[in-house]
């Protein structure tokens, strides 16, 4: 069965064969979501830093894993702001990991309308992949009522 950008899922195991990269500038979480991710028969690049935009076309991942550590994490903000306005980036499904959960809740549904799903610290590893496995499939994002 197809999914984003190469994304396969294999029959009766559930294992997706997917390329992920995982940007984070914590080596021990790449070290843990990487062994993680290819555990559930993923590709994974990691990166401690956010990658220019042309070698994010050369790499052609399935989907990215963004750890934003704050709000104040311009550089974050300004990667996934770039990666949406590029025309051919912006068709890679995002899962932002992130402990800014309350200036987050105002953005979520900005946030969601551009496909970029959303866990927030501390996390369970079900909820991560459950959430790129969606976003790898496809599936439609569910935008939060405001209040």
């Amino acid at each position: 069965m197809p999914g984003a950008r190469g994304a396969r899922f294999d029959g009766d195991d559930g294992r997706i064969a997917a390329s992920v990269l995982v940007v984070s500038d914590n080596p021990e979480l790449l070290d843990v979501l990487k062994l993680i991710l290819e555990d559930e028969g993923m590709r994974v690049a990691t990166s401690l830093q956010h990658p220019a935009a042309s070698q994010l076309q050369d790499g052609n991942p399935s989907a990215m894993v963004l750890d934003l550590l704050s709000e104040l994490d311009e550089q974050g903000w300004e990667f996934l702001t770039t990666v949406r306005l590029d025309p051919v980036l912006r068709k890679i499904p995002i899962v932002v990991c992130t402990a800014a959960s309350r200036p987050l809740a105002g953005l979520q549904e900005k946030l969601a309308a551009q496909g970029v799903r959303v866990v927030y610290k501390p996390f369970e590893i079900d909820d991560l992949l459950s959430q790129l496995e969606a976003a790898l499939r496809n599936e439609p994002l569910l935008v939060p009522e405001s209040d």
